[in-house]
């Protein structure tokens, strides 16, 4: 199956739909993942493409529903709880991203991300410039007030052209982060420090042996109070895969109600009606072949998925999502964010810039 085939060309334009990824990289991993079928399997793709399969939004199949393997070779969902763990923790941690990125006082980016490329065994992230310190903010764990916040176990490690996040516990599972320079990096960690008042630890240069577990985190992981259902897990880990659908503009946020809801909010982008046609899509969709679905009200969609596991995604297309919520104590986000704009442009942190957020810095390093 080349390149040049027009069932490639079809199925890349309709994968980057849901991902954004450019030709260079959508087209390759289309074409690898087309050479494993047979002709049967590439004749049923194609009847999926020129089929209408709107009763799939009330819970119907008019078709014989495409075999896992075939999807997963088209568009690979993390298939270890490790790794839809670990990518449910990033979606959820876009929420209180948001509360960081509101405080940039320059002119503010578009999106939070610019592409999402999935691969069976982990998942390529591109992000805007100011998405990651905002988001590593979050997720890396830190105590604040003798409680752990942020991910138990995060780990970042630090490569040329790229970062890796992973869990201690469970390294084969990763997340990378992809064309982050050496100065970009240096930004990002001059904001965690002076964001969060504290020396961002888990963070480590490649071949570097981890930061063992902590005190505080061994008894978060032994509590396991805040952990993810599976199956809950398992669905934030393929909206995340599927997140570029909402619109390359769209700004994100995500939370859990309860043990079997996900609620994904955004702004900009596409209608909640139209993305959730978009992600019961028998080829690019969420796995399964069995959802109901409904609209609440104008905006707000339900997509409840089958198959027993009682999950429910409620979507909704909203003004300013994670704009509304507790504010972080004791930051002074806005002298952070100038933190990071000078080491951004000069490539070390600057010495008489955002001088109490330094200071945090100072107390975070000695600490």
């Amino acid at each position: 199956m080349p390149n040049r085939t027009s069932l490639i060309r079809r199925l890349a334009e309709l994968r980057s739909s849901y991902t954004g990824e450019t030709d260079s990289s959508v087209l390759p991993a289309i074409s690898a993942g087309g050479a494993t079928l047979d002709p049967e399997d590439r004749a049923s793709v194609l009847r999926i493409l020129t089929h209408n399969y709107a009763p799939r939004l009330l819970g119907a199949n008019t078709t014989a529903p495409l075999p896992a393997r075939i999807r997963h070779a088209l568009f690979p969902d993390a298939t270890s709880p490790g790794q839809q763990h670990l990518e449910a923790a990033v979606l959820l941690a876009l929420r209180r991203a948001r509360i960081h990125l509101r405080h940039r006082t320059a002119p503010r980016q578009a999106g939070m991300f610019r592409m999402i490329r999935s691969r069976p065994a982990e998942l390529v992230l591109h992000l805007e410039p100011a998405t990651l310190p905002a988001l590593l903010a979050e997720l890396c764990p830190r105590v604040v007030d003798g409680a752990l916040v942020g991910v138990p176990g995060l780990r970042v490690r630090v490569h040329r052209r790229h970062v890796q996040l992973f869990r201690v516990t469970a390294p084969e599972n990763r997340i990378l982060v992809a064309d982050i320079s050496h100065r970009q990096w240096l930004a990002a960690t001059a904001y965690l420090r002076a964001a969060t008042g504290q020396a961002p630890t888990p963070l480590h240069v490649e071949d570097a042996d981890p930061v063992p577990l902590t005190a505080h985190e061994t008894a978060a992981l032994a509590a396991d109070s805040a952990a993810l259902p599976p199956g809950l897990a398992a669905l934030a880990s393929s909206v995340l895969r599927r997140l570029m659908l909402l619109g390359e503009r769209a700004e994100v946020s995500a939370m859990r109600a309860g043990g079997q809801m996900l609620c994904v909010q955004w702004s900009g982008g596409l209608s909640a009606e139209l993305v959730a046609v978009g992600l019961v899509h028998p080829l690019m969709g969420l796995p399964g072949d069995d959802f109901d679905v409904w609209r609440v009200e104008d905006g707000l969609v339900h997509v409840r998925l089958g198959g027993g596991t009682g999950l429910t995604l409620e979507l909704s297309r909203a003004g300013t999502p994670g704009e509304t919520g507790r504010e972080p104590a004791g930051r002074d986000l806005v002298a952070a964010w100038a933190v990071w704009e000078a080491t951004l442009q000069s490539g070390s942190t600057p010495a008489t810039a955002a001088p109490a957020a330094l200071r945090l810095a100072r107390m975070g390093a000695a600490s």
